[in-house]
């Protein structure tokens, strides 16, 4: 969780009250950690967004439907519609390091972070 110093610059830096910060805090993360340990290392928590991968190409000029006719095997990482679940964190790890292939900027982008899982747009 944060401290109070913490949700006092958040709400004076978003015009809120602290209280709400305090609220959507509680209610995002639930003290939760947006780490995770993997082979001794801790990493970001991170949710790897299709939808949004196949969105973000498009912006930048790339056709996706002609990336899965070149080759079918990205069709983990290339979809329309946001995935029916979306696995283990090293699965988003993964998934991420394979659009990358296709689009390192996009990728990352496509991807939420930490606690409040924030669109890497």
């Amino acid at each position: 969780m944060f401290t109070p110093k913490q949700y006092a610059y958040a709400a004076t830096a978003l015009g809120w009250e602290v209280e709400i910060i305090e609220s959507v805090c509680l209610k995002e993360i639930a003290g939760k950690k947006f780490t995770f340990n993997h082979k001794g290392r801790e990493l970001q928590k991170i949710v790897f967004e299709k939808h949004k991968f196949w969105e973000l190409l498009i912006a930048k000029g790339f056709d996706p439907r002609a990336i899965l006719d070149r080759d079918a095997s990205f069709a983990d990482v290339l979809g329309q519609a946001p995935y029916k679940t979306y696995g283990s964190y090293i699965k988003q790890y993964q998934r991420r390091d394979r659009a990358m292939q296709i689009d390192r900027e996009c990728a990352f982008a496509a991807c939420s972070y930490g606690s409040f899982q924030i669109l890497g747009l």
